[in-house]
């Protein structure tokens, strides 16, 4: 019986640290670890829990007990981490050595050390310098999250400039950015039939379809600002499942436009009126969308309130990690930015690589 309630409680508390920054979750996370104080694995997942809030002494304390159940870098590695959240560099860096010193081959403490030299040096050597990590190192959840809260931090002074620089948004979208070219919107021999079946049907059918062709028609022509002026302010008259069906194909359309086009205010009122007309709140892209336009607006407070019921769902989804981790940087609270973009590591490294390069090689480019 012991094993089955040890397993259970490691399970819940795998789950509650992906949560930590609702209160109510850290409270059990340390509920489920004082009932078995001697594991090192949940000693080690509330004191993270606890650095990320801001609570550094006792992140540090309860890194220290766990240690005595880690091996010899992991150990060093964990408390180094909470040094590095509450800004003691210096002590982190040598605690990073030491678990370099004891365990040579270990990609977490060569890849943090290999950041936190990245991190006095300029934007322009970022992208050299990340080349040179080692390999395999970009895709361990603490170096993505220390890696790309770097490249954030030197992301956001000019995401708040009147003007971004171009590509700017592009980048730092790269795990949802919508892809509306115009080989998105091939033409297909249905489309004959189905305008046929909608003439022979005629009424409803028929204005739905001709309306349907004078969207495509400019999208395949790769001319978006036709496309949102046929759109106009999407309108729902009726509750027929098939009529709210097309109101929501609409409504993402739009936004998607407007988020291409950098129109943010835009972008926040479609998926506004998308929750208002009954649509799936926790529905993750169009969340995505809206999210990112409010950070765009510097209204961190707005976003989070977006995406907390697609993150409450507790599934993989680094997409709204990073958007999390966005909103965290811009209210200064870059230990809950670093959490967030460790979250989304472990939920999809390779995206995240994606997104280090993108941001990289944006960041080179700018310096150059």
């Amino acid at each position: 019986m012991k094993f089955w309630r040890e397993l259970r409680d490691m399970r819940e508390a795998e789950r509650l640290a992906r949560f930590p920054r609702e209160m109510s979750a850290v409270d059990r996370l340390a509920e489920v670890q004082a009932r078995w104080p001697g594991s090192a694995r949940l000693g080690a997942l509330l004191a993270m829990a606890r650095s990320e809030e801001g609570a550094f002494e006792a992140a540090m304390e309860l890194a220290e007990r766990a240690s005595a159940g880690l091996g010899p870098a992991a150990a060093r590695i964990l408390r180094a981490e909470v040094l590095l959240d509450a800004g003691r560099r210096e002590e982190a860096r040598a605690l990073l050595e030491e678990a370099r010193a004891v365990e040579p081959g270990n990609i977490a403490a060569v890849g943090l050390l290999s950041v936190e030299m990245l991190v006095p040096r300029g934007p322009k050597d970022a992208a050299i310098a990340i080349a040179a990590l080692p390999p395999g190192a970009v895709w361990c959840p603490p170096v993505a999250a220390r890696l790309l809260l770097f490249l954030e931090s030197k992301l956001d002074p000019l995401a708040r400039a009147e003007r971004p620089p171009p590509g700017l948004h592009a980048a730092r979208s790269t795990l949802f950015r919508p892809r509306l070219d115009a080989d998105s919107f091939p033409i297909y021999w249905m489309d004959g039939l189905k305008d046929l079946l909608a003439r022979l049907r005629g009424g409803r059918a028929a204005s739905q379809e001709a309306r349907r062709r004078s969207i495509l028609t400019p999208l395949r022509a790769g001319d978006l600002r036709a496309a949102a002026a046929v759109l106009g302010p999407p309108s729902r008259k009726d509750n027929g499942n098939r009529a709210k069906a097309a109101w929501e194909d609409e409504v993402l359309l739009a936004q998607e436009i407007a988020f291409l086009e950098d129109r943010w205010e835009d972008v926040a009122r479609f998926h506004r009126e998308w929750r208002e007309g009954g649509g799936d709140v926790k529905a993750v892209y169009p969340a995505a969308l809206a999210a990112y336009a409010q950070t765009a607006l510097r209204m961190p407070a707005a976003a989070r309130q977006t995406l907390h019921p697609s993150l409450a769902e507790g599934g993989p989804c680094a997409e709204l990690r990073h958007l999390s981790a966005l909103a965290a940087i811009q209210e200064s609270r870059l230990p809950r930015a670093a959490a967030e973009l460790r979250r989304a590591a472990w939920d999809d490294d390779i995206g995240m690589e994606r997104l280090i390069d993108e941001e990289a090689k944006l960041l080179a480019g700018l310096a150059s």
